[in-house]
Parts: structure tokens; sequence; C-alpha cells
């Protein structure tokens, strides 16, 4: 009888701390669980952010990339430097000017990744374009008064986890290129939308060719 109850003592001891750790295990992975939802919902928060960023530094840069474009294309296309004797609009406005634009954003996407830890990848889309256009590019283009259309890419990650984003973009560059006696003076706006009666639009980058 002595030995029953003992072992029904001891059955009953082990089983509560059986019971405990089991409840202590289950509380523990809750916790954890929890831990990491909200922390991959506030990673989730910040790159949105990260992405717009990132987003309207590419649309500046370009703008940067166009300017750069046009002096190196026209120096190549009427062999000569681009100057208030040789401006000529409507080469200016015929450049494609997707190569530079690139190029900018490669270097862009460089820096965002060393001096921030943000991951992005950037590209001109032809097959968004031609989603929302009308299918006549072959190939991915900037072109002036035309849309062209990003493919934006952008990740973080934790030691719990990653997160990526990934939305398109538009953007709309207006180059206008005015003539005067002493410069040659081009300027590339940022369309953000516009109508006829009122159009929306901020001057990205501006240089006087003399």
């Amino acid at each position: 009888m002595m030995n029953t109850r003992a072992f029904f003592s001891v059955f009953v001891g082990v089983f509560a701390i059986a019971l405990l750790i089991s409840t202590l295990y289950v509380q523990s992975v809750r916790y954890e669980t929890e831990f990491r939802v909200e922390e991959l919902s506030v990673l989730n928060q910040e790159l949105s952010k990260d992405w717009f960023l990132a987003r309207n530094a590419y649309v500046n840069f370009a703008s940067d990339a166009i300017l750069a474009s046009i002096e190196s294309q026209y120096l190549l296309a009427q062999g000569v430097p681009l100057s208030n004797v040789s401006c000529n609009a409507i080469v200016i406005q015929g450049f494609n000017y997707a190569p530079f634009v690139e190029s900018y954003w490669d270097n862009a996407s460089d820096f965002m990744e060393t001096r921030y830890g943000l991951n992005c990848d950037v590209n001109l889309d032809v097959e968004l374009y031609n989603a929302f256009e009308t299918p006549d590019i072959v190939v991915s283009e900037v072109r002036d008064t035309l849309r062209a259309y990003g493919l934006l890419s952008c990740s973080r990650s934790s030691s719990h986890g990653a997160q990526t984003i990934t939305h398109p973009f538009v953007i709309r560059k207006d180059v206008r290129v005015t003539s005067a006696p002493l410069e040659c003076d081009v300027n590339v706006f940022d369309v953000l939308g516009s109508t006829v009666a009122n159009p929306f639009e901020k001057q990205d980058v501006n240089k006087a060719f003399t």
C-alpha cells in the first residue's frame, strides 16, 4: 500500500513537472512567434517607406542621367560639343536616354546598399510599357515627353526573416531646349501629371551650354 502511494506521488510529481515544462515551452514558442510577427510587421513598414524614398531617388537620378546623356550623345551625333552655336533642340529630343538612366540607377543602387543596407533592383520594363501603353516599343526606352515604366524591388532582412516589396512606377520627363545668342539652355522637367489647362510638373535639372 505504501509503495502504491509512493508511486502515485512520484507519478503526480513527474506529471506536474512535465506539464509545467510543456506550458513554459508553449508560452516560449508563442512569444517567439509573436515577436517574429511583430518584427516582420515593423520591417515591412520600414521597407514600404524605403521603397518610396528609393523610387524618388531613382526618378531624380533619371534627370541627371538625361542631362549627361544629352551632352554625350550630342557630341557623338553632331561631332561637336553642345553649345550656343551648335544648339539643335530637334536632335536633342530624339535621343534615347535609357542606357544612361539605367547606368545611373545601378550606381544609386550600389550607394544605397553600401550606405543604408537597402538592397534594391530597378529596371526599365518594356512589358509594363506595352501593357499600359501601345505595344510598339521593342526595347526599354526613356524618351522626351513619353512615359517610361520601371519595376522596383527592394528588400531588407533581419535575424528572423526577410521582406521584399516589388511595385512598378512611372517616370515621365520633358526636355526643353531654349536657344539664345549666348547660351543653349537645357531643362529637364519631371511631369508628375497634367492636363492641358493645368500642368503639374517640377524642374529637376538645368544646364546652360555656352
